[in-house]
């Protein structure tokens, strides 16, 4: 899970789920198993996930979560 999260900010066009496997040399269960473990520890202080899975109609791949809605600051 360490290795995701330090590895996926170089992969800023988002990170194919095979790759992933073969880069970490892991199952497809076991990256699904880190993927769920993921969504509920690695978040920021707002609790919003640090990765998400995308496709745009081809292979999934893993990337950094983008907000649309930027965060409110205070003065």
């Amino acid at each position: 899970m360490a290795r995701l999260a330090l590895e996926l900010p170089s992969h800023p066009f988002g990170w194919r789920l095979e790759e992933i496997q073969q880069r970490l040399g892991i199952s497809e269960r076991t990256l699904r198993r880190y993927l769920v473990a993921g969504e509920a520890s690695l978040v920021d202080g707002l609790g919003r996930p640090y990765f998400q899975i995308a496709s745009n109609g081809g292979k999934p791949k893993l990337r950094l979560s983008t907000y649309q809605t930027p965060l409110a600051t205070t003065a």
